[in-house]
Order: structure tokens, then sequence, then C-alpha cells
């Protein structure tokens, strides 16, 4: 079954290809808010744009969840504890380039006035049905993980390994394990209430690490 295929890691040189195939600034921020931050894709999705989840002047993503109102629906923080989280200086540009060209009569950061249009008319009818119970964090958008998929192979992404949008937050936890994040920050920072979840992540690290370790031995042999 598709749920038990290993996942694939995306690294840096694939990320990067990934950017570098992605034509909408909007896509290039969602993606590196995942792969750089760590967020899931519904957290990016719901990411505000009057400044309450963004502090650019001190480079941090502020989460926290959101109750709906008749206007605009909920966003439930998995485990519904707050965290905040450092945005890298990659992600940060491209914040800052997409700031001039966001949209600025729609309220969430990474979503057209058109979209926001369909959102509020779906909200307004779940609510009306006594559904907005069954609200989730990833009905902002349409099909985001169809598109990814597309991204990547135009990026030469080939794999047999599952590859969709959660893979650009698992890279982000192995990209801080595999360099001594150590288990708790990565708890506190990737908004993980289990520390057993994390095994994953450091158990492929410490592969990597061997291989980096045999290496350095190589090299210093003589080989």
């Amino acid at each position: 079954m598709l749920w038990h295929q290993p996942w694939h890691r995306i690294t840096i040189e694939e990320f990067d290809r990934i950017l570098e195939h992605t034509n909408e600034l909007r896509n290039k921020v969602f993606y590196a808010l995942q792969y750089g931050c760590g967020l899931r894709s519904g957290e990016a999705l719901n990411l505000l744009s009057n400044g309450t989840n963004l502090d650019m002047k001190n480079k941090q993503i502020h989460l926290k969840s959101r109750p709906g109102t008749k206007t605009m629906p909920p966003f439930i923080l998995k485990d519904k504890e707050a965290r905040s989280v450092p945005i890298p200086k990659k992600t940060l540009n491209l914040l800052k380039q997409y700031e001039k060209e966001r949209d600025p009569d729609c309220p969430f950061l990474l979503m057209t006035t058109e979209r926001w249009q369909v959102v509020q008319q779906t909200w307004q009818t779940m609510r009306k049905q006594g559904r907005a119970r069954e609200w989730q964090n990833w009905k902002l958008v349409c099909n985001p993980c169809r598109d990814f998929k597309r991204v990547c192979r135009r990026a030469g992404i080939e794999t047999e390994e599952r590859l969709n949008l959660h893979c650009l937050r698992k890279g982000w936890a192995c990209n801080l394990a595999e360099n001594g994040t150590d288990p708790k920050t990565l708890c506190e920072l990737g908004g993980w209430s289990d520390p057993s979840v994390l095994h994953e992540y450091y158990s492929k690290s410490t592969s990597a690490n061997k291989d980096r370790a045999r290496q350095v031995l190589d090299e210093l042999m003589g080989e």
C-alpha cells in the first residue's frame, strides 16, 4: 500500500530545483514555508496577511489556533499548542519579494481574492448546514498536492518513494536533526507533543552521519 511506502527525503539541491520550476511566487513562498520553517501545509495556508503570524523584524512565524466567525473559517492548530518558529534567510527573502505582489484585499497571505470569495461561500454554506465542525485547514485551496507533484516532475525528481507536500516538512525536520538540533527543540519547533515521532528523522540523521564519518576516515587514511 502507498501508505507504507517510505517517503522521499527532499535534498537542498532538489528543493532549489523545485523553486526554479515553480512559476508563481506565491507557490514558491508556500513551499519555502514548509521546507524552510517546517510548517504543515494547512498551517502555511492559514497564515494571515495582517501581521498576526509573521514577525518579519524578528524573523519568526507565530502560530496559534483561531476560532471561526460568520465570515472566516477557523484554524485548528494540531495539538492546539501555540508555537513560534524561526524564518531562514532564503524564506525571508521570498516573503519580502511576495509582499510587493500579494493580494491586498485578501486576509490570507497565500490566497487570491477570487479564491477567498469561494472559501467564504463554502464556509457559510457549511455553517448553514450545521457542518461547521467538518471544516479542515486544507480546504482553503484546491489540490495543492497535485500541483506540487507536477512541479517535482518538471524539476526532474523521480522516485518510487512517497512524494507529496508533507515531504517538505519532513525534509526540514531531517535537515535540523542531521545538523545537531536536539529532540526537545525540534519537538517545540515542529509542534509535536510526542517525542517518539522524531525517531525517523534522527535515524535518518544517524545513517547520514555514519556515511560522513566513513568519508572522513577514507580521506585520513589516503583512500
